[in-house]
């Protein structure tokens, strides 16, 4: 194969593509592991939950108690929906309890917030209809209308008929922008609505220009980084990316299972995604998962999202499954009819063996004849795999030394043109000052080595890194045949040093101390100190340490 400049160069363009994709996959095989044994993140999550149950016991006053039920709603409503609304209830009884206007209007709003979880609309908006009464505290303000904008995108995404789904739209629009007006710039929750406006009106690019910025700065591990991720994804499916939709809704995906959320969505369009791409296996794992979590915290909303999608998926991974099973089978079968013809084989081998011994017993002379020519034929066998073997290492190192020569040329012959275009602007310019009378420059650039000097400098620059693509572990593979304490440490930004470049040079065959001299531009002796100083630094016979380095890399 013959390695041109121009696959180097695009090479070199897709090495960042090559490892985005990489870090997609490490985490999609991350997500696997958490998907299959999420019980680490679990017991987290119920160690949390436990935790603050015990400082709801410690509890004095019904103030303080109002507080800890609110921390447990908080833990509970997108990990057991049942529990949270137990948790709500209690808090709405002490309120009323208390009588404070307040405490009760907060209760309602986190009931209704838990009754839209599981799917609870008509009685969601009853309670905020009651919350938002005259009266409304100014701090409850802005989760009132989060509460709102959240059940209106929720019942417009399940509206049947478009004239009711662009009502509950522009509804939602509406409390987005009483959010806007209510939160700062430059806030978190601005930040997030205002993503979410700019989105929904198909200007997802801006959207981005704000998200990002603000997602830079989240903790990996933290909540925040979930529905940030997610609002990233939705962005760039607005822009039809399923590329980077894919990825941020992986990170969304791992972070809302690492914080024991069971009530997401992330993980159900990322399995809709990886089904369209044909991983059927991953999608249908995925798919399981999400309709798990979904009845385990009895989200019904996100339970007949799932549901909506999971047969088909199952349908595909079923027939999957059952193109597999038939392979098996075939296989099999394979194996069988093999192994049925191997029996024969044998019995017929067992039955030609007995002639042979029958004959043996008979013709004694014959046998003594046959034993020296079968040991005859296996001196002949034990030759023929020698000479089979070294001509496999010749082939070997004749495909090497071929490799290696179609990279060098296309490499050789681009350093000469550029060397060759080099001098012509050298001599013009050198020229130019002759002809200017510019005698005393002219005479100084001709006396001055810096020329050479700089070509000689970018010249092994180009030879460490066209070797090195040849030979990526080199430099490791050569301190592993160092003893202790005797590797080569490489300065910043070094790619080769002299020692190096001089078993490199063996390495490519180049054997002959008088032409690694010339090479390298070193005197004869100071070449032959450099490969005795290393042969005495090897790890092993140090007679063989030139043919261990001919070894490196090799096919």
């Amino acid at each position: 194969m013959q390695i041109s400049l121009y696959f180097l160069f695009g090479l070199l363009f897709s090495l960042p593509v090559i490892a985005q994709s990489t870090d997609r996959e490490v985490r999609l095989k991350e997500l696997d592991r958490i998907v299959a044994f999420p019980e680490k993140y679990e017991q987290q999550k119920e160690e949390r939950i436990a935790v603050l149950k015990a400082e709801r016991a410690r509890t004095v006053t019904e103030a303080d108690r109002f507080e800890a039920d609110a921390k447990l709603v908080e833990e509970y409503k997108v990990y057991i929906a049942d529990s949270a609304l137990h948790y709500v209830q209690e808090q709405l009884y002490l309120a009323q309890k208390l009588g404070d206007r307040r405490l009760a209007d907060k209760a309602r709003m986190m009931l209704a917030e838990v009754r839209i979880i599981t799917g609870m609309y008509r009685e969601a908006q009853d309670l905020l209809s009651v919350a938002g009464s005259p009266g409304l505290s100014e701090d409850l303000k802005g989760y009132y209308y989060h509460l709102y904008n959240t059940l209106y995108g929720a019942m417009r995404d399940y509206a049947i008929g478009k004239d009711l789904q662009q009502e509950y739209e522009r509804l939602a629009n509406l409390y987005r922008d009483s959010l806007l007006m209510l939160y700062p710039a430059g806030s978190d929750t601005q930040v997030l609505v205002e993503a979410e406006q700019l989105i929904s009106r198909g200007r997802a690019q801006e959207a981005l220009a704000i998200l990002m910025p603000y997602y830079a700065t989240l903790d990996p591990d933290g909540r925040e980084m979930g529905y940030t991720a997610y609002s990233v994804a939705d962005a760039y499916r607005s822009l039809g990316d399923e590329g980077k939709e894919k990825e941020y809704l992986t990170i969304s995906a791992l972070s809302d299972l690492k914080c024991g959320v069971k009530e997401y969505i992330s993980l159900r369009e990322l399995a809709v995604l990886l089904y369209k791409e044909g991983d059927v296996a991953r999608a249908y794992a995925y798919m399981k998962k999400a309709m798990e979590d979904a009845a385990f915290c009895n989200a019904r909303l996100r339970t007949i999202e799932v549901s909506q999608v999971l047969p088909i998926v199952n349908e595909a991974y079923r027939l999957q499954t059952e193109r597999q099973r038939r392979q098996m089978t075939v296989s099999l079968l394979s194996i069988s009819v093999l192994a049925f013809f191997l029996v024969l084989l044998a019995l017929y081998l067992r039955r030609q063996m007995r002639r042979l011994a029958q004959a043996k017993r008979e013709l004694g002379k014959v046998n003594e004849q046959l034993r020296w020519l079968n040991e005859e034929l296996q001196d002949v066998n034990r030759q023929l795999s020698d000479s089979n073997r070294r001509l496999q290492e010749t082939n070997d190192s004749l495909a090497e030394v071929n490799y290696i020569k179609e990279a060098y040329i296309g490499r050789f012959l681009d350093l000469c043109s550029m060397y060759i275009g080099k001098l012509d602007t050298y001599r013009r310019s050198l020229n130019k000052k002759a002809m200017n009378g510019q005698t005393e420059e002219l005479f100084k650039e001709l006396r001055s080595t810096q020329f050479v000097d700089d070509e000689l400098e970018e010249f092994y620059a180009n030879f460490d890194t066209a070797f090195l693509r040849l030979f990526p572990d080199f430099v490791t593979d050569f301190n592993a045949l160092l003893a202790d304490g005797e590797e080569i440490v490489l300065k910043p930004g070094e790619l080769l040093n002299t020692e190096l470049r001089i078993f490199a040079l063996i390495r490519l065959g180049i054997t002959d101390s008088n032409k690694i001299a010339q090479f390298l531009r070193y005197s004869l002796k100071t070449i032959y100190n450099y490969r005795t100083k290393m042969r005495n630094k090897a790890r092993g016979v140090r007679d063989d340490f030139e043919q261990e380095v001919m070894r490196i890399g090799t096919f």
